[in-house]
């Protein structure tokens, strides 16, 4: 999971980086001999009943309310509102819990890959 801040006139700012849900889940189930192994399925509530259920929601609510403090964050050091904008696979996992996601872009690194290959393709072939 990266955190990356872009100004409005595009300069690269910085940015975070922490490991995924899968990789999270997996240390636990790897790591704690006693935790089983979990699936990423959004849970049905913020409390888990099992050992499992608990783990799920630890993973969806933990990184909606890591990304939430994390912009709260950013928006008091920098003093302005942000647009918060999620990518990859697990955005649209995330962004039901979280209030600081605005938009849900999947495959937007996909499509930027694509337009540099298009921009640079003399360069490639």
């Amino acid at each position: 999971v990266t955190f990356d801040v872009v100004s409005k006139k595009g300069a690269y700012l910085g940015g975070l980086i922490f490991p995924g849900m899968e990789m999270s889940l997996d240390a636990l189930s790897e790591k704690a001999a006693l935790l089983p192994k979990v699936n990423l399925k959004r849970p049905s509530f913020i409390i888990g009943k099992t050992t499992k259920d608990s783990m799920a929601s630890g993973a969806f609510y933990g990184y909606a309310a890591m990304c939430d403090g994390l912009v709260n964050k950013f928006e008091k050091r920098f003093n302005q509102k942000f647009f918060v904008l999620a990518t990859g696979g697990n955005a649209s996992l995330i962004s039901p819990l979280s209030s600081s996601i605005k938009k849900v872009d999947a495959d937007l690194v996909l499509r930027g890959v694509n337009l540099a290959f298009r921009k640079f393709r003399k360069n490639f072939i």
